[in-house]
């Protein structure tokens, strides 16, 4: 009912945990007005005269002026993948131009400030929906929040990227160097939600999320190189 509105649906998509990915039977549907319609409509009572129909007429009261909800949820997949493609790839680029020696020093400049601000950002968003999920699950009543494996895709501790953006930005190698130290935590929580695929833990319908968060986080760990780069060895002669 929600894929037409990409925000809630996308929101919908991370904040539920494995509670609401189990089937559920004709009576769990029926929360939804139309189900409930069409389950009424089905029903019969059984009278001295035979069975008869619960519902007898169905009259429209007020027409929504929408179109009528998805008859099945959309596949999406490949989007989410698209985008976190593009996602890591950008920053892929941006740590690449950052460091090439042969381009222009106003480039390298350039490139270099653009990665930290856009490392700045994508660390406080997904630092955010970490920290959040994290509290729907330890401090709230809301149990389809609790168990959520989207947890290990938006890393709450990717919130320090906020600060250290900023000084990836600026060249500073201290500031790199934890970045790089922070994104890998994140790739490694990334792939251990893949794992969880395998059935360690509680199923739950998030590969439409990990499409998006893996290559992203890869492509976070790329941009900013290795301990072996010219910032780590600059860093080691001081």
């Amino acid at each position: 009912m929600t894929a037409d509105y990409w925000p809630l649906y996308v929101a919908l998509d991370i904040v539920l945990g494995p509670g609401t990915d189990r089937p559920i039977d004709r009576w769990g549907e029926m929360f939804i007005p139309q189900e409930l319609a069409r389950g009424l409509a089905a029903l019969t009572v059984d009278t001295p005269a035979g069975a008869r129909p619960l519902v007898k007429e169905a009259r429209t009261i007020f027409p929504a002026h929408r179109p009528p909800p998805l008859e099945t949820p959309p596949v999406r997949g490949r989007m989410y993948f698209v985008a976190g493609c593009t996602l890591g790839l950008l920053f892929f680029l941006l740590g690449w131009a950052g460091r090439h020696p042969r381009l222009a020093r106003a480039a390298r400049v350039a490139s270099r400030t653009l990665q930290g601000l856009l490392l700045a950002v994508w660390g406080l968003a997904a630092g955010f929906v970490g920290g959040f999920l994290i509290y729907a699950w330890a401090l709230t009543d809301h149990v389809v929040a609790h168990r959520n494996q989207n947890i290990l895709l938006f890393a709450p501790w990717a919130i320090a990227l906020t600060v250290l953006g900023p000084g990836v930005a600026l060249g500073w190698p201290r500031a790199e160097r934890a970045a790089r130290a922070v994104a890998t935590a994140a790739l490694a929580a990334a792939v251990a939600a893949c794992l969880l695929k395998l059935g360690i833990a509680r199923h739950q319908e998030n590969e439409r999320l990990l499409a998006f968060a893996l290559p992203a986080w890869l492509g976070v760990r790329a941009s900013l190189g290795s301990s072996r780069g010219p910032h780590g060895a600059r860093a080691r002669r001081k």
